[in-house]
């Protein structure tokens, strides 16, 4: 109606900027510690802010965690131009992006068994980088090539076999040329 005051909030306004601190502190702590290991406590006094603020913005730590990855930022690269290096350049940056904590992977793998809000936020998070690797093999493959979305699934099939089950260090740059030789077989 016409001359309607806004509702009134109690308080001050929430800092936004805060909150996308919070998330980027989280999303250091879980690549650091994982998942198992992730305390709130740790994330505020990284911060030198109270647990209290933190739990005011989100409910649960499994809340934080899964807004942390969700709202993860995009992957960058630059682009050359030339699709085998570009396709190289992607999946470079999509493995150093990870993080690579063989636990945290393992721990990520087991979390999304068993809570559904951080399998839904680590789903949010990996469809787009599955859709940018793939219109990367793609523009190497071609569209219709039946090996493009396996070629896709390798990234993360070479990681997890690698470094979760085989203990062995991840190296982005080799992956990246077991990729492109293998995309550029098929």
């Amino acid at each position: 109606m016409a001359g309607e005051q806004p509702a009134r909030t109690v308080g001050r306004p929430r800092d936004e900027e805060l909150s996308q601190r919070i998330l980027d502190a989280a999303r250091i702590q879980v690549r650091d510690v994982g998942f198992t290991a992730f305390r709130v406590n740790d994330v505020a006094a990284l911060l030198g802010c109270g647990v209290s603020t933190i739990y005011r913005r989100w409910p649960t730590r499994e809340h934080l965690i899964a807004d942390a990855i969700a709202t993860r930022p995009p992957i960058q690269f630059g682009r050359t131009g030339d699709p085998v290096e570009d396709l190289r350049l992607g999946v470079t940056a999509v493995i150093k992006s990870l993080g690579l904590n063989p636990a945290v992977l393992a721990a990520a793998l087991e979390l999304t068994q068993h809570d559904d809000d951080i399998a839904i936020a680590i789903r949010r998070m990996i469809s787009p980088v599955r859709t940018m690797l793939r219109d990367l093999v793609v523009a190497v493959v071609g569209e219709n090539n039946p090996s493009a979305d396996l070629l896709v699934d390798a990234v993360p099939g070479m990681i997890l076999v690698r470094s979760v089950l085989m203990g062995e260090p991840v190296k982005p740059a080799a992956i990246a040329d077991e990729v492109v030789t293998l995309a550029l077989a098929a």
